[in-house]
């Protein structure tokens, strides 16, 4: 049996095909995350592969390596970008902080490893900028919706 501290999860999704056209089909994910997780862990490091894919709510895969860090399998869990575990903010905060209090470190291939101080502030600042987008984009909904409402705008 692989020790704790040489178990891996490798988590990654792909929403939709543009994605796979640019490079995070999910074989590139998993390719890149197995890089990080042997340079990180050791070359010997074992791991689990965590794959959702398309579009929903619904993540069953996601669930299950939530249970797996919960019960402290995992040393660390690996993604290509965050946004991947979520496109909320207040989730993904959510989902880190149980990965860190589980004992398990969080790596993002694209925005480094949290829990350092780099990777925090790294972390502070993407989120309040994913934060600002989707405030502006709902803003413009909310103004799109008026001007329709109004006859002002066509659908």
């Amino acid at each position: 049996m692989i020790e704790k501290k040489n178990f891996v999860g490798l988590y990654f999704r792909v929403s939709n095909g543009k994605q796979v056209n640019e490079g995070f089909s999910l074989e590139a994910q998993e390719e890149v995350t197995l890089d990080v997780a042997k340079k990180r862990f050791g070359s010997n490091v074992g791991y689990e592969l965590y794959v959702d894919s398309k579009e929903t709510k619904n993540r069953p895969e996601l669930d299950r390596m939530m249970c797996d860090v919960k019960k402290g399998r995992l040393a660390a869990v690996i993604t290509f970008k965050v946004s991947r575990l979520s496109r909320s903010f207040s989730d993904v905060l959510k989902l880190i902080d149980q990965i860190h209090q589980a004992g398990a470190d969080f790596i993002s291939v694209k925005e480094g490893e949290y829990g350092t101080f780099k990777g925090n502030l790294h972390m502070n600042i993407l989120s309040s900028i994913v934060k600002y987008q989707r405030d502006e984009l709902e803003s413009k909904r909310k103004t799109e919706n008026r001007l329709f409402a109004k006859g002002f705008m066509k659908q």
